[in-house]
């Protein structure tokens, strides 16, 4: 009797020890050689003077949309008198070598530059692409993964604006990457208990002479399942949820891009999609706020390009929305009675539209009225 008692004051100990465990701090491990570069010239996104405005010129957002990101080596036409931008820019698109030596010039002759974090990183994300490519080449655990994105976060902040384009290269490369992480679902209960059988079955004697000790090698047994299986894939989660928020507050379109701004636009849309249904992002409520920081993005950009957007490609958005060519525009909101996406986005572009006609000093035709455009698209 007192053998059995025992036997469940320590099932208790278990169950207490695994609510207390903490997640252990992700860590870097050793590298080897991966992909190479790019081949074109990023440059400086066209900022407004008193604030960081999402407005390209045509010319600059010809030249820094996403640079190639194929494995092929990168060729360089610099003459010996090249410029110190040019020198920098081939620093930064040198491939890097997946060792500690290699890495550690990495970090301080690139990834540590100023220049790295506000000019070149929201233009190209060839370097995360190649960390991550090594990560599964290499098969490294969920850690690395998660302590790549946190770096690459981090350095994003420096940053005010990101290109649309470099971030849609972005999604396409680490989104299947990702998914592969989250693809084996298995089943934290079995595994306990084929735990629990396996130990009690071989080591039975064990327990007999050290009870106490017996049970504490199951428990750290169990709390490594669970740290594997859950703990350790929450935390990636979470950072790329992050990361991906951070990235879409900080888009950037070109106006004279006209109707590929808004192609841009729902294709990002589309790609969020993408990672709710490969399970990257699980959380429903998540996916909605990811929807809102594109939607909310969108509609500043439309309100600084204004008049320069043509009356045809207002057209064209108002016809995506009405028709439902964007499912994830209706998407539950959190709660009942506040303004939905599609309401936010058809109010945007009618403002745009507005503003196009006072602008060429013309009378504004009849818009549908939003609130008339709600009830249609609620039927």
């Amino acid at each position: 009797m007192n053998k059995l008692t025992t036997f469940f004051l320590l099932c208790g100990s278990i169950v207490l020890s695994i609510h207390s465990e903490k997640p252990e701090n992700s860590q870097l491990q050793d590298y080897a050689s991966a992909e190479k570069k790019s081949q074109k010239k990023p440059r400086r996104l066209a900022r407004k003077q008193d604030s960081a405005a999402p407005v390209l010129k045509k010319e600059e957002a010809k030249v820094i949309t996403m640079l190639d990101q194929t494995c092929k080596e990168p060729i360089y036409h610099f003459t010996q008198a090249s410029t110190e931008p040019d020198k920098t820019l081939c620093l930064f698109l040198k491939r890097i070598e997946f060792s500690r030596s290699g890495i550690a010039t990495f970090f301080s002759q690139t990834f540590n530059r100023r220049e790295y974090g506000t000019e070149f990183l929201p233009h190209n994300f060839g370097h995360l692409a190649q960390f991550m490519t090594y990560g599964h080449s290499s098969q490294q655990p969920h850690e690395y993964f998660d302590g790549v994105i946190r770096l690459f976060g981090t350095k994003l902040k420096a940053t005010s604006c990101v290109n649309s384009a470099a971030f849609e290269g972005m999604m396409n490369s680490v989104t299947p990457q990702l998914a592969k992480l989250f693809l084996d679902k298995k089943s934290l209960w079995k595994d306990i208990k084929k735990l629990l059988w396996s130990n009690f079955k071989d080591r039975f004697s064990f327990l007999q002479s050290k009870p106490m000790d017996f049970f504490e090698d199951i428990s750290d047994q169990i709390l490594q399942q669970i740290k594997i299986q859950v703990t350790t894939p929450e935390k990636l989660r979470s950072t790329t949820i992050r990361f991906v928020g951070s990235g879409i507050d900080k888009l950037a379109w070109c106006p004279e891009d006209q109707e590929a701004t808004w192609t841009s636009f729902k294709t990002i849309g589309q790609q969020l999609t993408t990672m709710y249904e490969k399970d990257i992002i699980d959380d429903p409520f998540d996916l909605n706020e990811l929807y809102w920081g594109l939607i909310e993005r969108y509609c500043y950009f439309l309100e600084l390009a204004g008049p320069t957007i043509a009356l045809d490609v207002c057209m064209k958005m108002k016809n995506d929305v009405l028709s439902g060519n964007l499912p994830w525009l209706k998407t539950e909101e959190q709660e009942e009675g506040i303004e939905t996406k599609t309401e936010r986005l058809m109010l945007a572009i009618i403002e745009t539209e507005a503003k196009i006609h006072l602008f060429k000093h013309e009378k504004p035709r009849e818009f549908f009225p939003v609130q008339q455009t709600t009830r249609s698209l609620t039927k």
